[in-house]
């Protein structure tokens, strides 16, 4: 039965319940991301647009989420889960329609924008259902679970993209997920019971306004720096250096804050916060530069890339709610710590992948990523939520959410930058090969997302036990 920890939720409604719902939610937002991507070389071709344009129908849904997840955290902390998760699966429906009818590259964009929003509600809602559903000797096995989730979602995401294209066309893979959406929001409306407003207290609108455009602003300016001027990337940010000062100046003189600096103050939290951002900015190294290494170093069809990345989600799955046992039972630093070591020095193998590399290696290389992946997120996770006050749950769920998406944001830029900038100069220095310009700037851009894996992993080991964690003993 659900646990005093629900505050307010009916006694009859189990915390299994939540659980797939949870479940169901974050499936659902990363299949959303594998199933558009493997997609994006053909919706170039249908709307006779080039790589610059087509790349907006994968940022818009990561960026609608960056900008939104602390407002929507926050808004769960005043009104509870079931109105945002049963709001964001009724937008995802409505956006996943809309995108499938799309006339123009520009339409599609905008969609993808409105169905990241719904991911952002259900990304915020999601993690604080857990953490105030199952106490603290059950929370990291949760977690666990719902990190196979994210793999699953992953995992099949480019398969089912990729027969729906071949089989049936483009526009179905939009609506493939419709089903899924309506089913799980009925559901939700029909067994999560309403809460009553926790307190009476204005939203912080400034901050919300703020937070949005700081984020918005530095993606334009970091995916900029390789496709706009040098000044245009500076402007954009440095206006958002601007906004982000302006936001923690509002934070700081609002009575009721969007975002608790009080908290960040809070190194064991602050630290867990810091770990994660800076983990998946070097997770992109997965996201992005592996299916170029696969195809234009080492060779391989499109077919047998997609095959080989399947060995990620698949050593995330035993290996998360394994990991999430470990930390509800003898605390999470030493389950992120290895995983972490795990991470970089994958990262760090994949930078010396070469054209003669075997098969077999690229595949072990990327299940050790896989594992040191599944042994950092759910115990780092469980760990920043159980130390997160009851009434501010919601919101260091957004906080932990954005974390995550602006380190994807910030790791493709980055990776994309180094390896654009170290492609040039490589064909233009003495040996002018292709396959030698391909081989640097893959090396060199793994290499850059190692170093931030590296601090990632020096965060972690030197960051105290969170509250309600197990001793190391």
């Amino acid at each position: 039965m659900v646990t005093p920890h629900m505050h307010g939720c009916a006694p009859t409604i189990r915390p299994l319940t939540i659980l797939v719902l949870v479940v169901t939610a974050t499936a659902l937002a990363n299949l959303e991301v594998g199933l558009v991507n493997v997609a994006l070389p053909t919706l170039a071709a249908t709307f006779g647009v080039g790589p610059a344009t087509v790349q907006w129908v994968a940022i818009a849904y990561q960026l609608a989420i960056v900008g939104t997840l602390v407002l929507f955290g926050r808004l769960v902390d005043l009104h509870g889960g079931r109105p945002l998760y049963v709001t964001g699966m009724a937008i995802i429906a409505l956006a996943s329609t809309l995108a499938a009818l799309s006339q123009s590259a520009l339409w599609l964009i905008l969609a993808r924008g409105l169905l990241g929003l719904g991911a952002a509600m259900l990304l915020a809602t999601g993690q604080a259902l857990l953490a105030l559903a199952y106490p603290a000797d059950g929370r990291g096995r949760a977690f666990g679970i719902m990190h196979m989730a994210v793999a699953i979602g992953l995992m099949s995401g480019p398969a089912l993209g990729g027969l729906l294209i071949t089989t049936v066309g483009w526009r179905m893979i939009f609506l493939a997920p419709l089903p899924l959406a309506l089913g799980a929001g009925a559901w939700a409306w029909k067994v999560l019971p309403a809460q009553p407003p926790r307190r009476h207290e204005s939203l912080d609108v400034a901050g919300a306004v703020l937070i949005c455009a700081t984020a918005i602003l530095l993606v334009v300016g970091l995916t900029g720096v390789a496709s706009l001027t040098w000044a245009a990337a500076s402007a954009a940010l440095l206006l958002a250096l601007v906004a982000g000062s302006a936001f923690l100046v509002v934070e700081r003189r609002h009575v009721a804050p969007l975002v608790d600096l009080h908290l960040l103050r809070q190194w064991p939290l602050s630290a867990g916060l810091l770990a994660a951002l800076l983990t998946f900015i070097a997770l992109a190294s997965n996201m992005f530069l592996v299916p170029f290494a696969l195809q234009d170093l080492l060779g391989h069809s499109p077919a047998v890339a997609g095959l080989v990345m399947m060995a990620v989600p698949l050593a995330i799955l035993p290996v998360a709610p394994l990991a999430g046992v470990v930390a509800d039972r003898w605390g999470s630093r030493v389950p992120t710590t290895v995983g972490l070591g795990a991470i970089t020095a994958s990262i760090i193998a994949m930078a010396r992948f070469q054209a003669t590399t075997k098969l077999s290696v690229a595949v072990a290389v990327l299940a050790l990523y896989g594992v040191g992946a599944g042994l950092f997120q759910a115990p780092n996770n469980s760990a920043i939520l159980g130390a997160a006050p009851p009434e501010r749950t919601g919101s260091v769920s957004g906080m932990l959410a954005l974390a995550r998406n602006l380190g994807q944001v910030i790791g493709v830029a980055i990776a994309s930058t180094v390896w654009m900038w170290r492609r040039t100069n490589a064909t233009a220095g003495p040996v002018a090969s292709a396959a030698h310009a391909v081989s640097a700037g893959l090396r060199d851009a793994f290499l850059v997302l190692s170093a931030f894996g590296l601090l990632a992993l020096i965060v972690t080991a030197l960051r105290p036990e969170m509250k309600g964690e197990k001793d190391d003993a």
